[in-house]
């Protein structure tokens, strides 16, 4: 019995695993953010990730750059004011999202 709860829960773990990578596309995609999203295809642990991230431009360039890191908890929209304020003084603003 214990054999049959041990497979039962390995198949379960390996389903909601392979679905991440869906389940995070329609994260990135359910945001409307306030910039162009690129993306940037990596290798973590040797297994292909994409993640997504804002380049804000300034319209008059300061010739400044500065990275925008969010927490654990929320993604790259949140912060969408700052970075507004930050490309009016005319600095160029990329504002990475986590993967996961």
């Amino acid at each position: 019995m214990r054999k049959i709860y041990r497979q039962l829960i390995f198949t379960s773990l390996i389903v909601i695993f392979s679905a991440i990578p869906s389940i995070q596309a329609q994260a990135i995609r359910a945001v409307n953010y306030p910039y162009e999203v690129k993306y940037l295809d990596l290798q973590i642990e040797n297994k292909p990730a994409r993640m997504a991230y804002m380049n804000a431009l300034p319209a008059k360039p300061n010739g400044k750059i500065i990275v925008l890191f969010h927490g654990k908890n929320f993604n790259g929209y949140y912060w969408k004011d700052i970075a507004a304020r930050l490309t009016a003084e005319g600095f160029r603003v990329i504002i990475p999202d986590q993967i996961g």
